[in-house]
């Protein structure tokens, strides 16, 4: 999120940027703002039941989103046999999938949040959810879903842009706290021979975001990720 804020805070100089995160790490999430500048920064967990309205109030505020991008995403690895519901399905789901739509929902519903001329919805899929990955199928399914998605709004609306980005393995926090060797094998499975950078995929989604996107196809899935898949 952090790299994304700074590429979209480049492109539009003089537009306010509200930025989410879950209250946990609100020290983080003013420090975005701060860095960034001219931010308004939300500590909402995006899956409780009233954080659509919440973002959409702080929308309104702003004279409306040109651009939505959904960043928030967190991982449970096990094998299938060592998943359960509670623990590594539901969190995953909610919070990569389910929360994305509930979002936009509320967004959709509230015609001031969102900028007359049309907004650009981008959300984070992942070639896992492209090609799959040994022990991570709640995470496939999620960002499966999240193409899905795209690709369904895309075709419903026709003002707003909805898009999905697919990156392959990117040198992230997230990613740090894999295993060094799960790690060491990601970052070389592409062509390029190494781990992806942030700004790599800010690129992607600011472009998605533009309205230089509005001539792609609906529900546009861009892959970030060397060749990987």
């Amino acid at each position: 999120g952090r790299a994304t804020a700074t590429y979209v805070r480049r492109l539009l100089p003089m537009r306010p940027i509200v930025i989410v995160d879950h209250p946990a790490a609100a020290d983080q999430l003013a420090s975005v703002a701060a860095e960034v500048g001219s931010c308004v920064a939300l500590p909402i967990d995006v899956t409780e039941m009233n954080a659509g309205n919440a973002i959409a109030a702080a929308g309104a505020d702003v004279n409306g989103f040109g651009m939505v991008i959904h960043a928030a995403g967190i991982t449970r690895d096990k094998t299938l046999a060592k998943m359960d519901a509670a623990t590594h399905w539901r969190p995953v789901i909610d919070v990569n999938l389910a929360a994305v739509a509930a979002i936009d929902a509320a967004l959709l519903a509230a015609p001031s949040a969102l900028a007359p001329a049309g907004a650009g919805f981008v959300s984070f899929g992942s070639t896992s959810g492209v090609a799959g990955n040994a022990g991570q199928s709640n995470y496939a399914c999620a960002k499966a879903g999240l193409m899905g998605y795209a690709k369904a709004m895309g075709q419903a609306s026709a003002v707003h842009r909805f898009s999905c980005v697919a990156p392959g393995f990117i040198v992230t926090e997230m990613t740090r706290k894999m295993p060094f060797l799960t790690r060491t094998i990601g970052a070389k499975l592409n062509s390029l021979g190494q781990g992806g950078a942030p700004e790599d995929v800010a690129a992607a989604v600011a472009f998605l975001a533009s309205p230089q996107a509005a001539g792609l196809a609906p529900g546009n899935v861009l892959r970030v990720c060397g060749q990987f898949v």
